[in-house]
């Protein structure tokens, strides 16, 4: 029969959001976990062939990284974000400003606007990641001129607003679009095809090391998942 040790219990990798990272914010963290894999042996040992597996995809993912920031769309799909996060803020500003406003059908208006728009997380929208941050402007902007809201949009000027964000946003789709095109037809995949594997490989390794320190058999699955949180600790 097993012994579990308790004072091990309870020693789990933090939550971190994966998904919503940018590539390159993501690609640091798992280089940086990869690094953690490769210099505990017991983890290669005990955990294989998953770190096997891993060490292959941070491979494929640093090409494919390399590729697409020196694609040509790379800097013309940063200057469309900041041009849709200034958008998105400034409409965010004018409905601020039209809260406090005299005329009182205006004021409530924006008020049931500013409601709309905090669903959708006011300041980080901006700055999650990029696929996130598309699907969220547009169901955004849907909402703002639905049935419900458009006469509200209308009363404050806040239309042009929507359009031009609906606008950017529509263009910075098409860029990316055209990027990952390009990295395919050089790589045969795309940073986004990585991660879907990388991220399961990530996940499993976790739950086997949090399985091994619930069993108390080696120090170093302990030391992987303090360093790990070292890590999530100083990305939040």
């Amino acid at each position: 029969m097993l012994h579990i040790n308790n004072a091990n219990m309870g020693k789990i990798v933090a939550a971190i959001d994966l998904k919503s990272m940018k590539n390159d914010e993501y690609v640091e963290f798992m280089t940086k976990v990869q690094k953690i894999i490769n210099s505990l042996p017991i983890i290669l040992e005990k955990v294989a062939p998953m770190p096997i597996q891993f060490n292959m995809l941070m491979e494929k993912i640093k090409d494919s990284i390399t590729i697409e920031q020196s694609n040509e769309y790379t800097q013309t799909l940063a200057d469309t974000d900041k041009e849709r996060d200034n958008l998105h803020q400034g409409l965010c500003h004018v409905v601020e400003a039209f809260c406090l406003h005299n005329d009182e059908e205006k004021s409530l208006a924006a008020k049931l606007l500013k409601r709309v728009i905090k669903r959708y997380r006011t300041t980080s929208l901006r700055v999650g990641g990029y696929e996130d941050q598309t699907a969220l402007i547009r169901t955004l902007t849907s909402n703002l001129t639905d049935e419900s809201n458009l006469t509200y949009s209308e009363q404050i000027g806040l239309t042009s607003w929507i359009s031009d964000l609906d606008n950017a946003n529509n263009c910075f789709e098409e860029i990316m679009v055209a990027r990952m095109d390009e990295a395919t037809q050089t790589l045969g995949y795309t940073t986004r095809d990585v991660r879907k594997e990388l991220t399961p490989i990530f996940r499993k390794i976790v739950q086997v090391v949090e399985s091994f320190v619930m069993l108390g058999i080696d120090p170093q699955f302990s030391e992987f998942i303090n360093k790990v949180n070292n890590e999530i600790t100083y990305k939040k």
